[in-house]
């Protein structure tokens, strides 16, 4: 439909635009014109959820974060107006902090002028899981997050661990427990955490049985392991075979895991770098080589810091 004003008014505007932004805008100067097609980037949020708060419609955006990016508060802003075009609904934007960091970025973000001026004010909320008490997640209806309990204030300590165990028992929901297993083997890190929590896991098969994720790991796990057992023709060496399937078939399912995780991150990051990462991790089968080239590529900013990351992983790691 023709819009006679609109149509005078930009015809008068590119007949002289120095003129247009002397008149409006005051001391400032036409570089270039932009073209007036806009067009939206392609991004990926971690968590969008349509809400009813207070009889109203409203959209969670969510987005975990674990190392600091001094962008944050741009890409929140990004994701929400982007978010709440598309739906039409206001976005409450949180970030979640997984681990300690000594450089968050607070809200608001703000977007200046050169004068000072503020253009765009942004309120966004932080959450900085080790500054959470652990009894937080033990009210009514938090049951769902109590993995997260190795990340809260006192997360750190074996106690807490059990603490977790204890509570997700009472809950009868035995996928939890692989969960908290995965994300408390983000905080405990030293040789003997690890030993101690390899040991713990070892004997919750009985609970985590009825897991039908766990049952999968556990039958093809069995399988290789009776036939590796089988070959040494002694009891002894079917029982150990058996333990050693288990083993390996619960290694494959953290590696299949890492491998993802790196997948969407170089998709969410670095897209270009697809095929080269793909290529470069598809033989790997060490569960901390994996997480240590994830670390990296969180670390870096840009294509080319991503690329270098996973063009020195050693051939034989591949």
């Amino acid at each position: 439909m023709v819009k006679p004003w609109d149509s005078a008014m930009k015809r008068l505007v590119q007949s002289d635009p120095q003129a247009f932004v002397s008149l409006f805008v005051g001391e400032a100067y036409v570089k270039e014109e932009v073209n007036r097609e806009l067009i939206a980037p392609t991004i990926a949020a971690d968590v969008l959820y349509v809400l009813e708060r207070a009889g109203a419609e409203m959209i969670l955006h969510v987005e975990f974060q674990r190392h600091q990016d001094p962008t944050m508060g741009r890409r929140l802003w990004q994701y929400n107006a982007l978010t709440d075009y598309h739906r039409d609904l206001p976005v409450y934007s949180i970030v979640v902090y997984l681990v300690k960091s000594s450089k968050v970025v607070e809200p608001p973000y703000e977007r200046k002028l050169a004068t000072g001026e503020v253009i765009h004010s942004f309120n966004f909320r932080n959450i900085k899981l080790w500054e959470l008490p652990s009894s937080t997640l033990h009210q009514p209806g938090l049951e769902g997050m109590l993995p997260l309990l190795p990340l809260t204030r006192e997360g750190r300590q074996h106690d807490t661990v059990e603490e977790m165990i204890t509570a997700i028992k009472a809950t009868g929901r035995t996928e939890l427990l692989q969960i908290g297993f995965n994300i408390a083997g983000l905080v405990f890190k030293t040789d003997a955490d690890k030993e101690w929590l390899k040991g713990r896991f070892k004997n919750m098969y009985d609970i985590l049985e009825e897991s039908w994720v766990y049952q999968e790991i556990l039958e093809k796990g069995m399988q290789k392991g009776i036939e590796q057992g089988i070959e040494k023709g002694i009891e002894k060496g079917i029982e150990k075979g058996i333990v050693q399937g288990i083993e390996k078939g619960m290694q494959r399912g953290i590696v299949q895991g890492i491998r993802q995780m790196l997948g969407r991150l170089i998709e969410k990051r670095f897209p270009s770098l697809s095929t080269l990462a793909q290529q470069s991790i598809q033989y790997i089968n060490d569960p901390e080589t994996l997480q240590g080239i994830y670390d990296k590529l969180i670390d870096v900013n840009t294509v080319e810091e991503a690329r270098q990351v996973l063009l020195s992983i050693e051939p034989n790691t591949r």
